[in-house]
């Protein structure tokens, strides 16, 4: 659906974000079809759910915003981004 529109990517007449890292997203990075993709950790965003509401439950000390890690690919970094 977005090989018609890579004229105007290459020109960055739209902009095109992917929320995943998987081959076949950044195979498409590759080909000019997305300008950026951003990978997420399921296992660290569980680990973290879980170890908070342990402490919501346990009534200790918990940090109400959690950030974790993401994973920025572009063109220039595709083949080596989720290394």
């Amino acid at each position: 659906m977005i090989s018609p529109l890579k004229k105007k990517l290459i020109n960055n007449e739209i902009s095109v974000i992917i929320a995943d890292t998987v081959n076949s997203q950044l195979t498409r990075l590759n080909d000019i079809l997305s300008h950026v993709n951003t990978g997420q950790f399921p296992f660290d965003m569980g680990y973290m759910a879980i170890l908070t509401l342990y402490n919501i439950a346990s009534h200790k000390a918990f940090q109400e915003t959690t950030y974790t890690p993401l994973t920025y690919c572009t063109p220039e970094n595709h083949s080596t981004c989720t290394k």
